[in-house]
């Protein structure tokens, strides 16, 4: 019998380099430290071109990965569904429903990894089947936001892709 857990709980560790502070994002403001990295997801995923052909950025595992564990955080802007709504699909990239009331925005200006590193989650592309879903989550450093958990064990170096949930209406691409 293995004694293997997963990761289901953020560690606790040491800062290294810059402190970091609580960091809620606003309407206004996604981070006060955009380039300050999470250090969980830092070990766990990095940020390199998709296997999947158009998609950009993508999400890939450093390590393996098991089911039930987490891989990286989103956070972004908080907007509102009506707000979001009110957009072109092209202005809804990196948006996610957070809750009833709340939709989480990576603005544009922030979707690359050089910029805005740090949360990851935003660039976990779409796919089914996917080896990865979106939950809420309560991070010590940006409140409740979403986290990406596995839902099979991903292998270093695999593209960590969740299912977008679209019906009918979803982007060109």
């Amino acid at each position: 019998m293995s004694s293997f857990r997963p990761l289901t709980e953020v560690p606790k560790s040491k800062v290294v380099g810059e402190a970091v502070n609580l960091d809620v994002s606003t309407s206004s403001c996604l981070s006060l430290q955009p380039r300050v990295a999470d250090v969980y997801e830092t070990a766990t995923v990095s940020v390199r071109m998709s296997l999947m052909p158009g998609a950009g950025e993508g999400l890939f595992a450093k390590r393996t990965i098991y089911a039930w564990e987490y891989c990286a955080w989103y956070n972004g802007t908080r907007c509102t569904h009506q707000d979001v709504n009110a957009r072109n699909w092209e202005e809804c990239s990196n948006t996610i429903t957070l809750d009833k009331r709340v939709v989480l925005d990576v603005p544009r200006p922030f979707a690359r990894a050089k910029v805005y590193c740090a949360t990851l989650g935003h660039k976990a592309n779409h796919h089914r089947p996917n080896n990865a879903r979106y939950e809420a989550f309560e991070h010590p450093r940006f409140g409740m936001i979403k986290c990406v958990q596995a839902i099979t064990r991903i292998r270093p170096g695999e593209e960590v892709c969740v299912d977008y949930g679209y019906g009918s209406e979803r982007p060109a691409w």
